[in-house]
C-alpha cells in the first residue's frame, strides 16, 4: 500500500481550507493526495449511478476550487 495524504471534505468552506492545507502537505512531501467526501446519508437511500454520478460531479467541482 502507498503513501498518500488523506483530506476528508463535506462541502464546507472549512473542508475546503482543509483540502487546500492537505494538497499543499502532500506537495511538500511528494505523497499521493486521497480525498474522500463525507455526507449523512438520507433515510432510506440507496446508491444509484445517478446519485453516484452527482456526487461525482460535486467532488470535481470542489477539487476544481
Amino acid at each position: 500500500m502507498g503513501r498518500h495524504v488523506v483530506a476528508g471534505v463535506d462541502g464546507s468552506d472549512s473542508a475546503a481550507l482543509a483540502l487546500d492545507w492537505a494538497a499543499a502537505d502532500a506537495g511538500r512531501r511528494g505523497l499521493a493526495l486521497r480525498v474522500v467526501y463525507v455526507r449523512e446519508p438520507w433515510a432510506g437511500e440507496w446508491v444509484t449511478s445517478e446519485g453516484y454520478d452527482s456526487l461525482t460531479v460535486q467532488v470535481e467541482r470542489l477539487l476544481e476550487r
